[in-house]
């Protein structure tokens, strides 16, 4: 590189010989080496640039660039005698640009680089004069910084002078449009301010040359604090006012006065606004918040590590700066004091040390203010330790000391597992903190014997010494460290220390899991092979373990997690039988398998499979899920319980069992003995159930159950046992939230919709007509039952009869005739509801229903029907998005039946005119409030829902845009709104952030379809479009925005309520209300049964599985708590989903996710879930179980 530079310098200087030097950019070269910190090249630059015939104002700038340079080039070295040098030489340096050019308008900048060098100079004497080494000396130190001060407040005094005038030499008015005058204006009030902060600084520096208590350093630092608080006063609103209350609390704290302190530095911590500058003051003003609250006066330190380490986990690069290592030194300062408090547990207390210990070191590393104060704690420590303060100085000491810090590593285990056992998960977390600390340490040691041994070492030594090495960069999340370590362990010295060998892969493909959760998710292909490599390793040197079998399941994950679940079944395939694993891996193919069906069955006719493939796949899905269930029962007895994994993969077979028509083979699986799913799925009463969705007895797996027994009753026409299957499903999935019952009864439907689709796509007419029948009988008996009638039964009977009419396109009288039945039971709501209040638990929940029979009247095609009805809801609910949006969307639909119905969609697209009541706001109007809701949106989840609201909306308005254009009767017209139509798409691209790939599909599809209608070449939607041509002249109100009354206003938070036992939000929110969750898609797009699975929905935290290394030289893993970086928050889990302990995940990025197929459910199981990037963290202990040894 240096060489390079050396060329690069060559060959500016040549060109001076080809062309005139005046136009040469030499202050902006120089700039730019200095930008890049190419210092030593830049001073090269400097002294060949001074021999060259420069313009004379290059020329006399050169003194003042050279100082500049050297100033920047100091802050590099850390060697304190070379940085004195380069500071010395820069001060000579700006004195000579001083002393030839006094009144150049650079001369003020020189003078206050000039007195900060000073102030520099004068912090390192006072800082050298507090060592110990220095004691007998300590007034010489400070007698020469007080000089220093005095010469830098000459020299800020001169400069404030300079800076002043300059400030006021601009106009008192500028034109708001002269952006460049008004900028410089602006950067000398900033010189100015800056300058009366150095000279108050002064004040406080003096200070502190003198001891604490001395009456000198009382007056000064009152003094200082009287100059920041007029600075204060002064510039109260801007950055040097904040700086100024900053020093101003800095000398409050210093005379004693820590409330006053405190109170200024809470002032300064939360003013508003997060910019680099005031996210550095901030940072300041927590620096010495955490020193007052370290203070013998209030003794905060458990506040303080808490703030601290929070901080420290979210400055990201700033934990290294001055401030931030201040920071730390705090922490450490707040954890030694824990660590020597003998009220609290001996554990507790080393816990503390050790980390006090980590940081400290950390902080040893970095010159400056805190070399000689951290190098004093350290001591300290090492002491309360009972270490020796020196390093070890061989291999058998390195490793003696290590190893006593693993066995502290092991008893952390214990009580780490045993506080998460009783519940308490802070303690944990503290105690994993500790943990950490203690790794580092232990990793330390061995690392330094490692390189001190010898070819006299023990072999079985070193060899337990790289392992452990390993193991403690894993317990400190240095995944990567750990990795290497570990394989060059496994490869290297397998012959000679088998068991050691076999542990490092472990840790080796435990650490390659970690890293692979760690990246990115478009960034995951070295971890992936890595991992891959690694588990292959493992499992090939030793076959026969457990530990194989712990590959073998880490490698079917990787597969799932990328959608390949053939490779996946096959890796969980190779778990051998009579193995530990073996019914769990058994039962994980099945499912990968089923996984496989249902994916590929979703796809497009086009797309999918071969029918012979399909068919071998669910055969194979029910082999295996049959093979792990058979080996289950095997195992367990009778009178003992399933595991939860297997009651879920029972019901899972319980329900492919139910879609293929073997109903009676589904209720024995449901209700005979051994091990019935209802059995396993009951409590007794009044108990509570589990909330853990995983769980046999949660409220999610329960119904799942009493819905797949109720399928089976009403297949074999057992009407009979499937009403008490459906009250016991109602009293198992509602309870007390009527929310989880509403769902419930949905879902049912939907699935029960999606089997129909698939019947009929699979062209099994026979059955098709059976299920249907079997559906319709059942609900005809339960609508005639008209005495206990409930609420909630008609709602069932209501959303059932609608799925079925769904189902039934082949069937056109079915379906219309089902659309009735399914009208006439929220009729029968609405009526029921209108003359008796107590058959409603709330009086919203006929709203609700109007609303359900106008999705219903629509799907049906009776759109006079319907819209009675959405009038009626839009006058009780004007403001309401999800209202507007289904109003807009049956305007469309009605608009897109042709003939003279084609000026609804002139009511679809602009809605309704302001005087007319009730208002409908179509879809332009409907787009704009949930883009602007999105942008608002208080939480992730919320601002994803809205955002795909929105994306629903501007789709349907382009949509419309077309259709009104085909409709329409005048050709001019018909043209404008197929221009309109291409415009929504295009201004609505460039407007937004890029599209994710779904998303840019269906609107590319449609853009295409424009094009054709246009009549124009049909190509892609490009995603980096022009600005398209201008609509025809007139308001466009696709792209107007609305403003001031054009828009009705949004309620209230107020205004909200629930609607029928849900949460319907008013104003732009979530889809409102149980009976409208679905609103935003068609039914049509709902997805297929996949039966229930044992993997969570959601992200969940993970841990290695509890890993520790016995002291024998044939070490073992066991009791590991990884302590690792922190990713996104795990999302929350899905009503009605299964998840389970040890499942495969899907990775989960923060950024953008990479395009997926969608993700069929089942009658209320779920599929495979993202695996995610969120790892243990001190401050969760993850529940989340890793593969673990047997001892």
């Amino acid at each position: 590189r240096l060489f390079f530079k050396q060329l690069a310098l060559g060959l500016f200087f040549a060109s001076f010989a080809f062309s005139a030097v005046a136009e040469e950019p030499v202050l902006d070269f120089l700039e730019g080496l200095r930008q890049r910190q190419y210092y030593d090249t830049a001073l090269q630059y400097l002294d060949e640039a001074e021999k060259l015939n420069l313009p004379s104002e290059v020329k006399e700038v050169i003194p003042y660039e050279r100082a500049e340079t050297l100033l920047g080039s100091s802050k590099k070295l850390n060697n304190l005698d070379e940085q004195r040098k380069r500071l010395d030489a820069a001060q000579a340096s700006f004195e000579d640009f001083v002393k030839a050019t006094p009144t150049h308008p650079l001369a003020a900048r020189a003078n206050t680089a000039r007195g900060r060098i000073l102030t520099e100079k004068a912090r390192v004497e006072i800082w050298d004069g507090d060592k110990p080494s220095n004691e007998g000396s300590r007034d010489r130190f400070r007698e020469a910084a007080r000089k220093y001060v005095k010469e830098a407040r000459r020299i800020f005094e001169q400069a404030a002078d300079q800076h002043k005038a300059g400030w006021e030499a601009f106009p008192t008015f500028i034109p708001e449009d002269d952006f460049a005058q008004r900028e410089k204006r602006d950067d000398a009030e900033t010189q100015y301010m800056e300058a009366q902060l150095d000279l108050a600084q002064c004040t406080y520096w003096e200070a502190q040359t003198y001891d604490t208590g001395v009456e000198d350093r009382k007056k000064l630092l009152e003094q200082a604090a009287f100059e920041f608080e007029e600075l204060h006063t002064k510039y109260r609103s801007q950055v040097a006012g904040l700086f100024a209350r900053i020093w101003q609390g800095k000398c409050f704290e210093e005379r004693g006065d820590i409330r006053i302190a405190l109170g200024l530095y809470e002032e300064i911590l939360g003013h508003p606004g997060d910019s680099s500058t005031m996210t550095t003051l901030k940072d300041r003003a927590l620096r010495f918040r955490l020193i007052c609250l370290n203070h013998d006066d209030r003794k905060d330190y458990q506040l303080v590590v808490d703030e601290g380490e929070g901080w420290i986990k979210q400055a990201k690069g700033r934990a290294r700066t001055n401030i931030g290592l201040g920071i730390q030194y705090e922490v450490a300062r707040a954890l030694e004091a824990i660590g020597t408090d003998r009220t609290r547990p001996e554990p507790e207390r080393n816990a503390a040390l050790n980390r006090a210990l980590t940081f400290a070191r950390t902080i040893n590393r970095f010159p400056g203010e805190l070399k000689v104060l951290s190098s004093a704690l350290i001591q300290r420590l090492m002491g309360a330790l009972n270490r020796s303060e020196g390093d070890p100085q061989d291999f058998e000491t390195a490793s003696s000391l290590a190893g006593k810090l693993f066995e502290d590593i092991l008893e952390q285990n214990n009580l780490i597992n045993q506080a998460k056992a009783a519940g308490k998960m802070k303690e944990a977390a503290d105690m994993q903190k500790g943990q950490q600390a203690t790794a580092a340490e232990m990793a330390r040691l061995y690392d330094l014997g490692i390189r001190m041994a010898t070819a006299q070492t023990d072999p079985n030594l070193l060899n337990i010494a790289r392992l452990r090495l390993s193991y403690g960069y894993l317990l400190q999340g240095q995944f990567l460290d750990a990795a290497v370590v570990a394989d060059h362990q496994m490869v290297k010295f397998a012959d000679a220390s088998p068991e050691t060998a076999k542990e490092a892969g472990f840790i080796a493909m435990t650490a390659f899991d970690y890293a692979y959760l760690d990246a990115a998710e478009n960034d995951r292909e070295f971890e992936t092979a890595m991992l891959l490599e690694s588990a292959t390793k493992l499992a090939d040197r030793w076959p026969e373990s457990d530990r194989a079998n712990d590959a073998r399941n880490v490698v079917a994950k990787v597969f799932w997690g990328k959608d390949d679940y053939i490779q996946a079944a096959d890796w969980w395939l190779k778990v051998p039988k009579g193995t530990g694993q073996y019914v769990d891996a058994r039962l994980r193919a099945g499912k990968a398998y089923w996984r496989q069906f249902i994916v590929t069955t979703s796809l497009p006719e086009e797309e999918r499979p071969a029918s012979d493939e399909l068919a071998k796949w669910k055969v194979e899905s029910i082999k295996y899920l049959v093979e792990g269930v058979t080996a289950a029962e095997a195992e367990v007895p009778d009178d003992k319980p399933f595991a939860d994994d297997v009651v879920t993969s029972k019901l899972t077979l319980a329900g492919i069992h139910n879609l293929d028509g073997n109903y009676a083979e589904a209720i024995k699986l449901l209700t005979e003995n051994p091990h019935p799913i209802t059995a396993a799925v009951d409590v007794p009463e009044g108990q509570a159930r589990p909330t853990e969705a995983g769980k046999a007895q949660s409220r999610q797996i329960a119904s799942v159950a009493y819905q797949t027994l109720l399928r089976a009753y009403i297949g074999i026409k057992d009407l009979d046992k499937a009403r008490d299957a459906r009250m016991k499903l109602e009293k198992v999935a509602g309870g007390e939230d009527a929310q989880a019952l509403t769902q419930v009864f949905v879902a049912f439907g939907q699935e029960l919709q999606s089997e129909l689709e698939r019947l009929r796509a699979e062209n099994e007419t026979d059955r098709l007509n059976d299920v249907r029948a079997g559906f319709e009988s059942f609900l005809n008996d339960m609508f005639n039952r008209q005495d206990g009638q409930t609420f909630y039964s008609l709602l069932w009977i209501a959303e059932t009869y609608a799925s079925l009419a769904d189902g039934s396109s082949d069937s056109p009288a079915k379906a219309e005739e089902y659309y009735e039945k399914a009208a006439t039971s929220y009729q029968s709501i609405i009526e029921k509801g209108s003359s008796d209040s107590s058959f409603l638990s709330d009086p919203k929940q006929l709203i609700g229903a109007k609303l359900l029979l106008v999705k219903c009247l629509r799907r049906k095609r009776d759109y006079p029907a319907a819209e009675k009805s959405m009038l009626e809801v839009v006058t009780d609910l004007p403001e309401v998005a999800d209202v507007q949006f289904e109003a807009a969307r049956l305007y469309q639909e009605w608009g897109a039946t042709g003939g003279d119905n084609y000026e609804r969609l002139q009511t679809a697209l602009y809605g309704t005119p302001d005087k007319v009541v009730p208002k409908i706001w179509g879809w332009t109007t409907t787009a704009q409030r949930l883009e602007r809701a999105a942008r608002t949106a208080k939480t992730p989840g919320e601002q994803e829902h809205l955002t795909a609201m929105h994306f629903d909306a501007r789709y349907a308005l382009a949509e419309s845009e077309l259709q009104f254009g085909q409709n329409h009767p005048d050709a001019t017209k018909s043209e404008e709104h197929l221009e309109r139509a291409r415009a929504v798409i295009i201004r609505f691209l460039r407007s937004s952030q890029r599209w994710p790939d779904d998303q840019y599909a269906r609107f590319n599809t449609l853009y295409r379809k424009i094009l054709e209608v246009l009549g124009e070449p049909v190509v892609d939607l490009s995603r980096e479009t022009v600005v398209p041509p201008p609509p025809p002249p007139g308001k466009d109100p696709i792209v107007a925005t609305p403003t001031g009354d054009e828009l009705p206003k949004l309620p209230q938070p107020k205004s909200n309520w629930l609607l029928m036992g849900l949460v319907l939000m008013l104003g732009i929110g979530l889809i409102g209300g149980i009976f409208y969750f679905t609103l935003s898609s068609a039914k049509g797009h709902r997805p297929k049964y996949e039966g229930v699975s044992t993997e969570p929905r959601a992200p969940r935290p993970v841990k290695l599985g509890n890993v520790s290394i016995s002291t024998s030289t044939e070490p073992t893993l066991k009791d590991v708590n990884v302590a690792a970086k922190r990713g996104p928050r795990p999302a929350a889990k899905k009503t009605g989903t299964a998840s389970g302990a040890d499942a495969p995940k899907r990775p989960s990025a923060p950024g953008e996710e990479r395009p997926r197929r969608p993700r069929p459910t089942g009658e209320g199981g779920t599929g495979e879930a993202p695996r995610p990037r969120q790892r243990p963290s001190g401050d969760a202990p993850p529940p989340q179980k890793r593969p673990r040894p047997k001892p």
